[in-house]
């Protein structure tokens, strides 16, 4: 609002010009009975000088600036990344998602990264929800159990919203295998010397296979897999 000093009177006319920072903020505005408004405009965080030039434009009232006690002061606004539980066997992957927020509004277009028990295994950008979702992220040398933290995601921040955090479980299922054993070529009769059957026997973990006999008075075998 632009008014007059006394002894002056009456209602100015003329325009404003907004200037943030010393540099002028859209164009200048028309006054109406003295005053005018400004469009929104965004800035960034901390403090800003805002000054208001007023022009007079039928010469009776002369050029002013008024400035903005304290000036606008830009905060930061707070974020919340909400993760999900996630789930895998082991040697296998897992989808990991995370969902950020600025109040109860879901944040899009930020970048999230994840790790699992504190190990990086990448980022996503979240969508129109504000979730992130990463696909077929590794669990490898993760072994098989329950970890109440284990997944972990992280907002750095950017411009306006400050950065954060988040954990969410993790629970790692036994992987399934099989055990190949071809004794079909092994001919054997009562009597004869001891021999092995550990080359015939193979697990698809790659793990070692260990043997037991269900006719002990016929045979025995040792868990190497040494027949007599």
């Amino acid at each position: 609002t632009v008014t007059a000093q006394a002894p002056g009177a009456g209602v100015p006319t003329g325009t404003v010009q907004l200037r943030i920072d010393g540099t002028n903020s859209g164009s200048p505005v028309t006054l109406t009975a003295g005053a005018a408004s400004f469009p929104g405009t965004t800035m960034a965080t901390g403090t800003h000088v805002i000054t208001v030039v007023y022009a007079n434009q039928d010469g009776n009232y002369n050029t002013s600036t008024g400035t903005l006690a304290g000036g606008q002061v830009v905060q930061q606004t707070s974020t919340a990344l909400s993760v999900a539980a996630a789930t895998g066997v082991f040697g296998g992957t897992s989808t990991l998602s995370a969902t950020l927020t600025a109040g109860a509004n879901g944040v899009s277009g930020q970048s999230v990264s994840f790790t699992l028990n504190g190990t990086a295994v990448g980022s996503a950008t979240t969508d129109g929800t504000g979730k992130a979702t990463l696909n077929n992220a590794s669990l490898s040398g993760i072994n098989a159990g329950s970890y109440p933290t284990g997944v972990g995601a992280s907002f750095a921040g950017a411009g306006v919203l400050t950065g954060s955090s988040g954990t969410g479980s993790l629970t790692v299922g036994q992987a399934s295998q099989t055990i190949t054993f071809d004794a079909s070529g092994l001919i054997k009769k009562f009597g004869d010397a001891s021999f092995s059957v550990a080359s015939l026997a193979t697990a698809s973990s790659n793990l070692p296979v260990t043997f037991t006999s269900s006719t002990a008075p016929v045979c025995t075998v040792t868990s190497a897999g040494q027949v007599t």
